[in-house]
């Protein structure tokens, strides 16, 4: 199965929270830029139950997902809650993608995952990598990282798990 262009992950979110698909892109396209930039100084940045992004030199505290949305609301101009609401349909889609349809997924500019079948069985197992955009973003910037790490959320994993005990 082939990557799920952007559009085609947005429209939906945009027609079933009854927002205009610009608005809803601007707040993917804002949440992908903040996680970069945390990510450039030094955060940890999670998405919650898709990956976990971790800088070579961390700093003392984790990011939350509550501020990165706290952020991209400032930017926009927007209510938190939506911003939120937006964020997580977006987590949703991403995980539809990865667990049912077992469909490669970009988050465009951060990561990039790749459901891998199992030679042999039914079983696949999902590879996460950070994109190549982000990568020569690290080595062009004036940053205190040079490079990061991508973990696959335990979450994602163990539903991964569940789907082949079934």
């Amino acid at each position: 199965m082939s990557k799920q262009p952007l559009n085609n992950r947005l429209r939906p979110i945009a027609e079933n929270l009854g927002l205009p698909y610009s608005g809803v892109k601007d707040i993917v396209a804002d949440f992908v830029t903040v996680c970069q930039s945390l990510l450039l100084s030094g955060y940890r940045v999670e998405i919650p139950c898709v990956v976990s992004i971790v800088p070579d030199i961390e700093k003392e505290y984790n990011v939350t997902f509550a501020y990165i949305c706290y952020k991209i609301a400032d930017l926009e101009k927007r209510p938190r809650e939506s911003v939120c609401t937006v964020i997580n349909e977006y987590i949703d889609s991403i995980l539809k993608s990865l667990v049912d349809d077992k469909a490669p997924v970009d988050i465009r500019g951060l990561v990039t995952l790749k459901p891998y079948g199992i030679y042999g069985t039914d079983e696949y197992i999902i590879h996460s990598s950070i994109s190549t955009t982000f990568k020569d973003k690290i080595s062009t910037a004036d940053t205190p990282i040079s490079s990061v790490r991508v973990h696959t959320a335990r979450q994602l994993r163990s539903k991964i798990k569940r789907l082949k005990e079934e």
